[in-house]
This record gives structure tokens, sequence and C-alpha cells, in this order.
């Protein structure tokens, strides 16, 4: 057998050579022009029909009679924001946790009267709900272990 070094590499050959452009220039340059084309001619029609449907919009966007609107309150001059929210915040945590923890008045002509959760909870505990019929001792309910 011949050794590698005696065979002679040969590069001239046609069936051999190697390429010559990976890409084709031209080819990638209209690729390139047409998608160019394609994304400025899809923006024109966005912007188009963006402003067709703006003053179709504002065409539609007929104000209501005042005989409408004649019995109701005028609306507030803007939007009502918030300038402290950390202080309403503790301010309706401390009305809400005041209205669970005293005992006051809900309609006294009625008798109803507002106490305080630990001791609503005391009540319902021993009396259950006055809805609900009461559970009879030592008898197990369905699902309950004995």
């Amino acid at each position: 057998m011949a050794d590698q070094d005696e065979i002679p590499h040969l590069h001239t050959t046609t069936t051999h050579a190697h390429e010559g452009s990976d890409v084709s220039i031209k080819a990638l340059g209209i690729f390139l022009a047409g998608l160019a084309i394609t994304m400025v001619v899809t923006g024109v029609i966005v912007i188009g029909l963006f402003d067709l449907f703006l003053k179709e919009a504002e065409e539609a966007d007929v104000s209501p009679s005042p005989l409408a609107t004649a019995g109701e309150p005028a609306p507030p001059p803007g939007p009502l924001l918030q300038v402290a929210e950390r202080l309403d915040l503790r301010v309706h945590r401390e009305s809400q946790e005041k209205l669970i923890h005293e005992t006051g008045w809900i309609d006294r002509d009625r008798g109803v009267v507002r106490i305080p959760i630990d001791r609503a909870i005391e009540l319902t505990a021993e009396r259950g709900f006055p809805d609900w019929p009461p559970v009879a001792q030592g008898v197990a309910v369905e699902g309950e272990a004995k």
C-alpha cells in the first residue's frame, strides 16, 4: 500500500473545487429590500386604520342631552385621588377595629346592639347559631369519628 504522502492531492479539478460564495448577495439584498418595503407599507396601513378608527369614534361620541342629566348631581371636577393613602388606610383600619371591639347601638328602636367580637364568639359558642337546630349530645354526625 502506498503512504499518504505519496498520493498527490490535486485541488485544481472541478469535481473537488470549493464553493466560491456561500450566500448570493443579490438574493439577500432583494429579500431585505422586500422586507423593508413590507414593513413600511404595513406601518402606513396601521397608522391609517388608527386615524380612521379614531375619527369614527369621535364622530360617534355624542354628548348626552341636557334633559337626560337634569336630575343628576354634577360629576366631580377631576379624578379623586388619595393624597395620603397610608394615613387613609390607618384611619380606616382604626375605625374598623373600633367597630369590632366596642359596644354600641345599631338600631335603638328595634333593640339591635353591637357587641365586641370576642364576646360575640363566646356567645355563639355557648348558644349556637339561632337558626340552626342544636346537635344532640352523644350522637355522631355522619363522617365524624366517635
